[in-house]
């Protein structure tokens, strides 16, 4: 849990702050999470370019599901 300045997401479904992000298929990576997924991470940057190459800043949470 805490603040993390290194999170790399996938932004194909485009990632707003505050948004709950949860695994992406590729290990190592985080998405948007949507009603019935796991979260770890809430997002405290946007990223919408439609790859896996973000990185951005996030606070991470114990694992809910949302």
């Amino acid at each position: 849990e805490g603040y993390t300045t290194i999170l790399k997401v996938d932004g194909t479904t485009d990632i707003a702050i505050g948004d709950f992000l949860g695994t992406f298929t590729t290990a190592g990576i985080a998405m948007k999470a949507a009603a019935g997924d796991m979260c770890f991470a809430i997002a405290l940057e946007a990223y919408t370019t439609n790859d896996s190459s973000g990185v951005i800043d996030a606070l991470l949470i114990t694992p809910r599901l949302i």
